[in-house]
């Protein structure tokens, strides 16, 4: 069975943060969402976040904390890790977020499925098709909502232009989408009138949960063996 390197450095590094100080715990906390603020790529962040725990551990042993092995310049040193840090693609935030959204979708499938019949046809081509859209692009947009208002207090975090011309992009095809999965909705003749049998839409949901982990799993192992986390102590 492939080994899940994302799964297992963050059970490690959650292991060993719970042994230090309520103030290095919060400290590495603040470092973790100023890192998923700027990038996608979360096994390039807990990757770094052992080397904070590596750091603090041995700050502890002499009488001190995280933020005192920093040093006064925080800011300086939280700046060159958020620029220094992979900062993934789009299809990692759907990588991340899909596979919880389908299953629980492949869940809420099941009483139809079960009590309507498995070729009962309740859903809509379209709508199935699009919605994996208005679930990418509203997981994207929570995050440049977050990463503007970290903005506010780190005048040296900036969204490059790529981003926001992704974003606005994204903001409109959530508009059309919206729009005409109302109009599909509430016309009395479909745009696309293909129903959905209960089955298709519970394999539907399987495959992209299933599928969107995969891509998760098989680019964070591809990580792992360029940076392995093991040979990368303090």
């Amino acid at each position: 069975m492939m080994r899940d390197e994302y799964r297992m450095l963050k059970r490690e590094n959650d292991l060993r943060a719970s042994s230090l100080t309520d103030a290095d715990q919060d400290e590495l906390q603040y470092a973790r969402g100023l890192l998923q603020s700027v990038s996608a790529n979360f096994y390039e962040i807990e990757r770094i976040r052992k080397d904070l725990i590596g750091m603090a551990a041995r700050a502890e042993i002499a009488g001190g904390d995280l933020r005192s092995s920093i040093g006064a310049d925080r800011e300086s040193f939280y700046r060159g890790l958020a620029e220094n840090v992979d900062k993934g693609n789009p299809f990692d935030y759907a990588g991340q977020a899909f596979p919880s959204f389908y299953l629980l979708f492949a869940i809420l499938t099941l009483p139809g499925l079960l009590l309507q019949g498995p070729w009962h046809r309740s859903t809509n081509l379209l709508t199935l098709l699009l919605e994996p859209l208005v679930i990418g692009g509203w997981v994207w947009l929570m995050t440049q909502i977050k990463i503007a208002r970290l903005q506010k207090a780190k005048e040296w975090l900036r969204t490059d232009v790529v981003s926001l011309a992704l974003s606005a992009i994204v903001i409109a095809a959530m508009v059309a989408i919206l729009a005409l999965l109302s109009w599909q909705k509430y016309l009395a003749s479909p745009l696309v009138p293909v129903p959905v049998p209960n089955v298709v839409e519970l394999g539907f949901n399987l495959l992209l949960a299933g599928s969107s982990k995969l891509y998760i799993l098989f680019r964070y192992n591809a990580f792992a063996r360029k940076h392995p986390w093991r040979e990368t102590d303090e």
